[in-house]
């Protein structure tokens, strides 16, 4: 209903939605799991969604019970830190009461 009323677009990959707003494709979590990475002024914010629901999953073996894919989100949680470490990147969460953002 959604798709048909031209309220939802389903993507393949990954897209920059409008600029300093980009989708990327991470599976893991799901097969269809994204990031959201912000980008402002020289900085950039990354939302790794399910991969990095809190900061006390912040090691990358600490994984969801509910991970579909639990080998996937480690990988990918070890390439995103590094990645986005590199680039001195905020990491925000909406799964943690007490840390929004670190």
């Amino acid at each position: 209903m959604l798709k048909r009323e031209g309220k939802l677009e389903v993507i393949d990959g990954d897209l920059e939605v409008v600029p300093g707003i980009r989708l990327r494709h991470s599976g893991g979590h799901t097969r269809g799991h994204q990031l959201v990475e912000m980008t402002s002024g020289g900085e950039t914010a990354v939302h790794l969604g399910d991969l990095f629901p809190t900061h006390f999953h912040s090691n990358p073996l600490w994984i969801m019970a509910y991970d579909n894919f639990p080998m996937e989100v480690i990988d990918r949680k070890e390439e995103y830190f590094s990645h986005y470490q590199l680039l001195d990147s905020w990491f925000t969460f909406y799964h943690n009461p007490l840390v929004k953002a670190c």
